[in-house]
């Protein structure tokens, strides 16, 4: 049987997770380039979930769309 899972698990997790996040993407990036068997000359970095938070206003500030 399952225990119940609370917020403060996954906010434990995502401490674990931020502690140790260089090695995991260092990780992940040797994994894949291995799984492929390729030279990495260029990398694409995927910025649609990316969003900047300030204060003010003016012309410069934009609000996006939702996916």
């Amino acid at each position: 049987m399952c225990k119940p899972l609370f917020p403060s698990h996954l906010y434990h997790a995502l401490d674990f997770l931020a502690e140790h996040k260089e090695e995991i993407e260092e990780f992940l990036f040797r994994r894949v380039r291995s799984l492929f068997d390729c030279e990495l000359d260029l990398a694409f970095w995927d910025t649609t979930s990316t969003y900047f938070e300030g204060s003010g206003s003016g012309k410069l500030r934009w609000t996006p769309l939702s996916r």
